[in-house]
């Protein structure tokens, strides 16, 4: 009689690797096969490098551990890669998997990489209801999204007769002005700011407007939080755009179903808060927004949780600190200096030894190495390792060598002019003298030309710095400083303080900026907006698009700051220019190429 044994495996372990016999009994005795089958059983783990989150920019490798050696295959949220080393990008964010080829349904845990950025499109939003003229109430919202989210928000206008200087004039993402004054009326900037970058938006002109009526332009959704975007925390949401009249009525919406196909309504209002965030919350989100005469919806914005990240320690190195000339005999302490993300949590010293100081050896653990009474055996190269859970990084070494008894004179003495915007009549100046000595300079004297041709200097002050609060005419010629210690007297370069003209520049590094949400395809909403500084602004801005067999010849399809596209069509897609012109320049961009884009995934 013959049978066929099988043995089936189910739900596959590492730990069932092994070598497998078959075996079989009988009433009178049991026999088991001289061969056997080995079964080798691996797990495919994947891994971002250098960490799961990164700055846009940062080169980034995706790491596919397995003992198998079949070529292993790539996916990011479900689609597949092609580029596992690239400069990471903010539509890089997202989770990625790995498998072997030849069995792609056996995937690794997902990892999450996590791009942060600045803030960008930063822009300026002004609303308010009716006409924007003396008495009424106006908001102006800093609007823009970033990675790590802006934590702080400062508000600036021009000032001065012709507006070219910029002053503080409010902190926060609002300014509101309850009552607009002649006073208001001006151009107005915000800058942003987060753990990592500092952002200024264009500059927006608030004036006086004749009679109107215009739709909610630039509508968005800004998402604003504090912190890592998880389960429990608090979120913001606001609906940013400008209208005449202003909106009225806000209303929120987010995704639902499978696929996230559907939208319901979640809430009113401006702003849609939401005090703790559960699993519920994640998804996709939009505005509408609503005044007398107009209804417009928002691009869609995804609020999704972000995994934990880890930083090594950023731009470690040792810092050298004592009183005095380091000699023997004094103390010194020196301390490891860095940030990191977790926090390091040891520290751990090492000093040159041998005839040329080739090794090092440990002499110290903790941030800061303290030597109560320097010794000969003290001299040498030092550096510290910084470590974390995450990483392990070394400083740059330092050099402690004794230090002979000197004198030098300030070196490099300069004079540094500062002032806020065009250095003309009744503004303040200050004057700094510049420069290093040993010992340090005790007496700083400021002296100017005069006479006919500026021949002869006077003294006309004291101190390191010479402020001068309102500039008069006399005060305008050559400058120096003199600056002096126990052994020296050394007079700084002269440097030349004159009224400046008023000027007039073309718009400086004209672009098209190209701002959508999701994927350029037919059907969505883009606007194209032409991003530039000039003095004095420009005042008219015209559009032009590439027509013809080979994109040849160009037509203009629009005028205005902002090219609205609100749903996209084949015919729209090609190269686009912008030209802007003030009253003496008119300045094109370079061209830029809006094409639809395929589904994929890598760099």
């Amino acid at each position: 009689m013959q049978h066929k044994c099988g043995l089936a495996i189910h739900d596959l372990q590492e730990n069932d690797t092994g070598h497998y016999y078959f075996h079989f009994d009988t009433d009178a005795y049991g026999r088991r096969s001289k061969t056997s089958v080995y079964l080798a059983v691996t797990e495919v783990r994947a891994s971002v490098h250098p960490s799961s989150t990164v700055r846009a920019g940062w080169s980034v490798r995706l790491d596919c551990q397995t003992s198998c050696q079949n070529h292993a295959i790539w996916f990011k949220d479900g689609e597949p890669v092609t580029n596992t080393e690239f400069q990471a990008q903010i539509g890089d964010a997202g989770n990625y998997t790995c498998a072997i080829e030849g069995d792609e349904s056996v995937q690794s845990d997902p990892v999450t990489l996590d791009v942060q950025y600045p803030t960008l499109n930063l822009s300026v939003e002004l609303s308010y209801s009716g006409r924007l003229t003396l008495g009424i109430s106006v908001n102006l919202t800093c609007c823009g999204a970033a990675n790590p989210a802006a934590e702080n928000y400062t508000w600036y206008r021009s000032t001065g007769a012709n507006g070219s200087s910029m002053v503080q004039v409010g902190t926060g993402q609002v300014l509101s002005i309850p009552s607009v004054e002649v006073t208001h009326f001006g151009r107005y900037l915000c800058k942003a700011q987060n753990l990592f970058w500092e952002i200024s938006s264009p500059e927006i002109l608030m004036e006086e407007e004749a009679e109107s009526s215009d739709p909610t332009l630039n509508l968005s959704v800004e998402l604003s939080y504090s912190g890592r975007l998880t389960l429990g925390i608090s979120v913001n949401l606001t609906c940013c755009g400008a209208a005449n009249p202003a909106a009225e009525n806000y209303t929120w919406y987010r995704s639902t179903g499978a696929n996230g196909s559907s939208m319901v309504q979640v809430g009113t209002g401006q702003v849609l808060s939401i005090p703790s965030v559960e699993a519920t919350h994640f998804g996709r989100y939009l505005c509408k927004a609503q005044n007398l005469f107009w209804e417009i919806s928002s691009p869609e914005i995804l609020m999704e949780e972000e995994a934990e990240s880890s930083d090594p320690t950023l731009n470690l190195s040792v810092e050298l600190s004592y009183s005095g000339r380091l000699t023997l005999g004094i103390s010194v302490n020196l301390t490891c200096c860095g940030a990191a993300n977790p926090a390091a949590e040891n520290y751990t010293w090492y000093r040159s030894t041998g005839a040329n100081g080739s090794s090092m050896v440990q002499v110290g653990t903790g941030q800061v190495l303290s030597i109560p009474s320097v010794e000969a055996t003290h001299f040498g190269r030092y550096l510290c390792k910084a470590q974390n859970l995450f990483w392990e990084i070394s400083s740059p070494e330092i050099l402690m060598e004794e230090e002979a008894e000197s004198s030098d004179p300030t070196l490099n003495l300069s004079v540094e002019l500062s002032y806020s915007g065009r250095l003309t009549l009744g503004i303040s100046v200050n004057l700094t003298c510049c420069g290093a000595a040993n010992p340090a300079a005790e007496n700083y004297t400021w002296y100017r030309s005069t006479g006919a041709n500026g021949s002869s200097m006077v003294q006309v002050g004291t101190g390191q710095v010479l402020s001068i609060p309102s500039v008069e005419a006399t005060h305008f010629g050559r400058y120096l400083c003199k600056a002096q210690n126990l052994f020296w007297e050394i007079s700084s370069p002269e440097i030349l303080m004159e009224e400046e003209a008023e000027s007039s520049d073309p718009t400086l590094n004209l672009s098209v900026e190209l701002s959508y949400s999701g994927r350029l395809t037919l059907g969505i909403s883009v606007n194209l907006t032409c991003c530039g500084a000039a003095n004095p602004a420009a005042e008219n801005y015209t559009w032009y698009r590439s027509t013809g067999a080979n994109g040849s010849s160009m037509v203009q399809v629009g005028t205005g700051q902002v090219l609205s596209i609100p749903s996209v069509e084949a015919t729209h897609f090609g190269r686009y220019l912008c030209k802007a012109q003030n009253l003496f320049w008119e300045i094109s961009s370079p061209e830029i190429l809006m094409e639809e884009e395929a589904e994929s995934s890598g760099e």
